[in-house]
């Protein structure tokens, strides 16, 4: 995936869609490598309780996010994105 983003221009959407995907692939692949090691450690009950947690917290963040990846905005010209970034603030 690293040559496919060093590829792209710079300034690019496809590039900014990358980062966000391959971000959201990183944390999954941890979820998944840590999960053997987490199954040892805990008991059922234990690991469900904390599947049940870890659910209701990520609920939460998408929902107090807003979908962050939507409010991400790319602008052509530096003067319109300091336009932009004085408007957020």
């Amino acid at each position: 995936m690293q040559p496919v983003i060093q590829n792209a221009p710079k300034k690019s959407f496809v590039r900014s869609a990358f980062l966000l995907m391959g971000g959201t692939i990183f944390c999954q692949a941890l979820t998944i490598v840590a999960s053997p090691m987490l199954t040892r450690i805990f008991d059922a009950s234990a690991y469900g309780t904390a599947g049940l947690i870890s659910t209701v917290a990520g609920s939460m963040a998408w929902a107090a996010g807003l979908r962050y990846e939507l409010g991400i905005v790319l602008a052509k010209k530096r003067k319109t994105g300091n336009v932009l970034a004085c408007i957020i603030l």
